[in-house]
């Protein structure tokens, strides 16, 4: 999850142009699920990596991109054999991390405060 974090935050910084991301992480008895939002021009191929990484886990790698920014979701089963009934209903996104020049600071600095 971390990682899935990281390239999102970094893909955000590098691809989409917008200058804010809204990182969340949630846990339930079902999936542990992660969602980075921002409103940027939507996401370049690129995210083969995470696609990976979230198939080797036994999660999934949600990405909704368009023009009006970009959502990715990774999502991973708390324990196999459990069925998550609202497995596509998400919690509110936490507050907003602003990108600033230094982004690899802000990012080393968000993403353990969302673990």
């Amino acid at each position: 999850m971390f990682r899935v974090a990281q390239e999102s935050l970094t893909n955000v910084h590098r691809h989409s142009g917008a200058t804010s991301a809204k990182p969340s992480l949630t846990e339930d008895a079902y999936a542990i699920r992660l969602e980075v939002t921002d409103e940027g021009k939507g996401l370049p191929d690129g995210i083969r990596g995470m696609l990976e990484r979230m198939r080797l886990l036994g999660g999934r790698l949600e990405v909704d991109s368009g023009g009006g920014g970009t959502t990715v979701r990774a999502i991973l089963p708390a324990s196999s054999g459990r069925r998550d009934p609202a497995a596509d209903e998400m919690s509110p996104v936490s507050p907003t991390i602003e990108l600033d020049p230094d982004w690899r600071s802000s990012a080393k600095s968000a993403i353990p405060s969302l673990l």
